[in-house]
């Protein structure tokens, strides 16, 4: 009797014991669940924010959307990657932030803006054409990695040093710097691919940094302080003078 009496109360124990563990186990199991559900769900959140790309200028933000055929919504890196050629002209862009997401552009046209600063296109490394013209630009130090452009236009601009794009010398084949304020053109001397200048209406007063120019074509100087064009009798390719 008290053998089975001591099993029943064993039996009843562990019946017991098992329920509590039961009871305590299940809020937690629970809490474990819902917490996994809930950072399933922020994960796609947290990646859409890293991929939103900011861009302050309305008139520019207005111009990419159009682009992306985008009217609403977050603008994402992958939506700006997707450009290759963007042309804005006259649109009343002032800053340029958030171009450099578009990597993958080979052509940027933005004449008769109203831009000041191009740093952010010192990432565009894959650009063959960029048209800058009737800016308000005088430091040009970020077009010196730009090392595939083939043409560039900034006329109408406040450039006055030339020595970043020395280096450009080995694909340029267009360049136009009319109406500047440059005075010093001894950078120029290494663009040998040349085919077509542009100088007109700046302080340039001697030409000897172009007498290795051979492939010119086009050579435009009006509107300068030059007297002696001497420098220029052995470019063989040249067609037009003015």
């Amino acid at each position: 009797m008290t053998a089975s009496f001591r099993y029943s109360e064993f039996i009843m124990a562990t019946r017991s014991h098992r329920s509590s563990v039961k009871r305590f186990a299940r809020p937690w199991a629970v809490q474990l669940v819902l917490a996994a559900s809930l950072v399933a769900l922020m994960l796609p959140i947290a990646g859409c924010r890293q991929r939103v790309i900011p861009i302050p200028d309305p008139a520019l933000q207005g111009a990419l959307r159009d682009t992306v055929s985008q009217p609403t919504g977050a603008l994402t890196k992958e939506d700006l990657a997707g450009i290759i050629q963007l042309s804005l002209r006259e649109r009343g862009i002032c800053n340029l932030e958030g171009l450099e997401n578009c990597e993958n552009l080979t052509e940027l046209v933005l004449p008769r803006n109203a831009i000041v600063s191009i740093q952010p296109l010192s990432t565009l490394t894959r650009l063959c054409v960029l048209d800058l013209r009737d800016n308000q630009i005088a430091d040009i130090s970020t077009l010196e990695g730009l090392t595939s452009l083939e043409k560039l236009r900034l006329s109408g601009n406040q450039i006055a040093d030339l020595v970043p794009l020395a280096g450009l010398g080995s694909t340029l084949l267009v360049l136009d710097l009319n109406a500047n304020q440059i005075t010093d053109i001894a950078a120029l001397s290494s663009m040998t691919r040349l085919s077509s200048l542009e100088l007109g209406g700046n302080q340039i007063s001697e030409l000897h940094s172009l007498s290795n120019l051979v492939e010119l074509e086009t050579l435009h100087l009006q509107d300068n302080q030059i007297v002696d064009i001497g420098s220029l009798a052995n470019l063989p390719q040249l067609q037009i003078l003015s």
